[in-house]
C-alpha cells in the first residue's frame, strides 16, 4: 500500500477486498436432455425436452415436474395470457397444455412447416418459422393467418413479445434480436453469454434464456432504449502505479476513463494530499501537486463496470462525428500496454458518445460498443494518447490542450471481478 494510506483506511481496504472475494449468489439451474422452448405462466418456468419428448414445469430453485408428451415434435412454448394455458410449437400446428395437469387439451392446425416458437400480441399470436425466421402473424378468433414477414434469421429459434417488440433467438450466433412487430425492422440486438440458444421469456422484466452450450436456464441482464440494447455486464478494475521525481514541481494531471453506456467508471480509491476533478471539457482527472506529499509514488484503484452495447439507427437520425476520439484497449487482465486503438467518437444531441466505426446497413446504421474493449483514454482529435500530464498551476477552466504530456513511470493493470 502507497506509504501515505493511514491504518484505518488499510483495515477498510482488507475489509473491501475481503467481501469483493465472496462469490455472487448464483441464479439459475441446470436443465437436462435437449432443451428448447422456454415459458413462464406466472409462478413456474416451463420447457420442452427433445430427448425424452417432455414437457418439464420447474421452480425457481430448479425443482422438476416432467410430462411425456408422445410421439410428437415440439419446439417453443409460451403461455397464454388470454385462456391461461401452455401452447407449444410443432409440425404445422400447435398445441394447447393445461398449466396445473400437464396434460395435453387440443391441438390447432397452422399453415407453418415447423412452429418454432411463439408469441402473444394485441389480439394476435405470433408464430416464427423454423429454418428462415419467417414471422406469420395469427389470429385466435378467425383462426387465419393475417400476414407475414420476414426476420432474415436463417438460424432463428424462439420468439417473444415483450414491450410491443418481438425478440427472436439466433440459434449458433449468440444473439437475440429486437424487432417492430408492424414491419418486422430489425430495431437491436443483443449479444447473451452463450453461443447457443434456444428459448426465451420474459419474467417480471427479466430476460431468461435456455442455454444449450452450458445447459442451464439463467437469467441474462440486459438495458434497452430506442436505438440501443446493452447486456453482458461484466466488473473490473483499473490498478494504476504511478512514480515521479522528487524534484518535479509541476503538478500531475492523470487522465481518467470516461463514463457512457457501454461502461460505468467508479470513483478512484485513493486518500491523501490528492485531489479528483474535472476539466472544462468534462474529463475527469485525479490531480497529484508533488509538493504536498513526502512521497513520490502513488498508487489507486478505479472500479469499472463493461457492457456490450449495440446501436441501431435510422439513416437520417444516426448521431454525428465530433471532434474527439475514443482510444480502447482489449479487455484482457494483466498489465496495459499503453498503445491503445483510437477510433472517432459519435454524438446525438446529450445522449453518450458512441465509438465508431459505424456500419451501413439496409435497416440503418449500426455501432457496436463491445465488452471485450476498454475506453482508457478520450482525448481531442489530431492529439496523441498520453495518461499523464502536467501543468504549472492548475485551473479548471483548462482542457486537455493546455496541458503538456509527462515522462513519469506508469503501469496500469487490469483485473478482473472475482
Amino acid at each position: 500500500m502507497p506509504a501515505n494510506y493511514g491504518p484505518a483506511l488499510c483495515t477498510l481496504w482488507i475489509l473491501l477486498t475481503a467481501l469483493t472475494g465472496l462469490p455472487a449468489e448464483e441464479r439459475g439451474f441446470p436443465v437436462p436432455g435437449v432443451p428448447y422452448g422456454l415459458a413462464h405462466d406466472g409462478n413456474h418456468f416451463w420447457f420442452t425436452e427433445l430427448s425424452g419428448r417432455k414437457l418439464y414445469r420447474t421452480d425457481s430453485r430448479g425443482r422438476m415436474q416432467a410430462y411425456f408428451y408422445g410421439n410428437r415434435y415440439l419446439y417453443g412454448i409460451r403461455f397464454s395470457p388470454f385462456d391461461g394455458y401452455i401452447y407449444a410449437g410443432s409440425r404445422g400446428a400447435f398445441y394447447r397444455y393445461n398449466p396445473i395437469t400437464g396434460k395435453q387439451m387440443d391441438r390447432l392446425s397452422v399453415p407453418v412447416e415447423r412452429v418454432a416458437g411463439l408469441a402473444f400480441g394485441p389480439g394476435v399470436i405470433y408464430l416464427l418459422e423454423k429454418g428462415n425466421g419467417k414471422v406469420y402473424v395469427y389470429s385466435p378468433d378467425s383462426g387465419r393467418i393475417l400476414y407475414s414477414g420476414d426476420t432474415g434469421l436463417k438460424e432463428a429459434r424462439d420468439i417473444a413479445f415483450y414491450r410491443g417488440q418481438l425478440w427472436i433467438t439466433e440459434g449458433d450466433q449468440g444473439m437475440i434480436h429486437r424487432f417492430d412487430p408492424s414491419s418486422f425492422r430489425r430495431t437491436g440486438r443483443l449479444e447473451a453469454p452463450s453461443k447457443t440458444l434456444r428459448g426465451l421469456t420474459f419474467v417480471k422484466g427479466e430476460l431468461w434464456i435456455i442455454d444449450r452450450d452450458q445447459l442451464r436456464l439463467e437469467p441474462v441482464f440486459f438495458s434497452e432504449g430506442p436505438n440501443f440494447i446493452a447486456g453482458q455486464e461484466q466488473n473490473r478494475s483499473l490498478l494504476y502505479r504511478i512514480s515521479w521525481d522528487r524534484n518535479l514541481d509541476r503538478t500531475l494531471v492523470v487522465v481518467l476513463p470516461a463514463s457512457g453506456r457501454g461502461q460505468r467508471v467508479g470513483s478512484p480509491m485513493l486518500s491523501g494530499n490528492f485531489d479528483v476533478t474535472y476539466l472544462s471539457d468534462g474529463t475527469r482527472v485525479v490531480l497529484i501537486r508533488p509538493g504536498r506529499s513526502t512521497s513520490s509514488k502513488l498508487e489507486f484503484r478505479v472500479p469499472i463496470a463493461l457492457r456490450s452495447v449495440d446501436y441501431l439507427f435510422s439513416r437520417e437520425d444516426s448521431p454525428e462525428l465530433i471532434n474527439r476520439k475514443g482510444c480502447f484497449i482489449d479487455v484482457k487482465q494483466g498489465i496495459i500496454e499503453q498503445k491503445p486503438v483510437c477510433r472517432p467518437l459519435y454524438k446525438k444531441g446529450q445522449e453518450p458518445a458512441i465509438p465508431g466505426p459505424r456500419e451501413i446497413l439496409d435497416s440503418g446504421v449500426r455501432f457496436l460498443d463491445s465488452v471485450h474493449d476498454l475506453e482508457l483514454l478520450r482525448i481531442p482529435e489530431g492529439s496523441n494518447p498520453a495518461i499523464v500530464y502536467s501543468v504549472d498551476d492548475f485551473d479548471p477552466s483548462q482542457d486537455l490542450d493546455d496541458l503538456r504530456p509527462e515522462n513519469v513511470q506508469l503501469e496500469i493493470f487490469l483485473e478482473t471481478d472475482r
